[in-house]
């Protein structure tokens, strides 16, 4: 779900910036040890955090070793 996720806002940051994919994840969210993640659609935001290259797919699974 989390790579699906990834893969819509890859698609949606390319040219010419389609949101079909990203709408799959409107209210959806992912629990994991009892917190609640709401999946990020919002265009602006998604535009925001590219800019700021807070997008890297890697992060979210790097271990403090790295």
């Amino acid at each position: 779900m989390i790579a699906d996720h990834h893969n819509a806002i890859h698609q949606y940051l390319q040219p010419p910036h389609p949101t079909e994919q990203l709408g799959r994840f409107e209210n959806l969210n992912l629990t994991s040890e009892g917190e609640e993640y709401d999946f990020v659609t919002d265009p602006k935001i998604i535009n925001r955090l590219a800019r700021a290259s807070e997008l890297s797919f890697l992060d979210i699974y790097a271990d403090e070793g790295f």
